[in-house]
């Protein structure tokens, strides 16, 4: 499955006093056949960026693409639109 990661960003408690930026402006693809590894030091965003890929949580701004559609923020026509529901990618319905 390929993937496309465009712009994507996520805060942990926006607008609390704890409010923490654990990925900014991250832009990639994978494509299919690619074995990819993910590495960097604690608190670098690895299990925030994974929850991403894996549809667990939405991201603050950005998008992540499957080659099944798109899951999480997106400004495009609404039939393109995904949602999370239960850790799969579903289209909105």
């Amino acid at each position: 499955m390929s993937i496309s990661v465009r712009n994507l960003s996520y805060i942990y408690n926006p607008g609390m006093p704890g409010e923490t930026v654990a990925l900014s402006d991250v832009s990639f693809d994978v494509t299919d056949g690619t074995i990819l590894g993910i590495i960097g030091h604690t608190g670098s965003g690895k299990s925030t960026l994974l929850q991403h890929l894996n549809g667990l949580i939405k991201p603050t701004s950005g998008e992540v693409y499957r080659r099944r559609g798109w899951c999480g923020q997106r400004e495009k026509g609404e039939d393109d639109r995904h949602q999370t529901q239960g850790g799969a990618c579903l289209p909105v319905s």
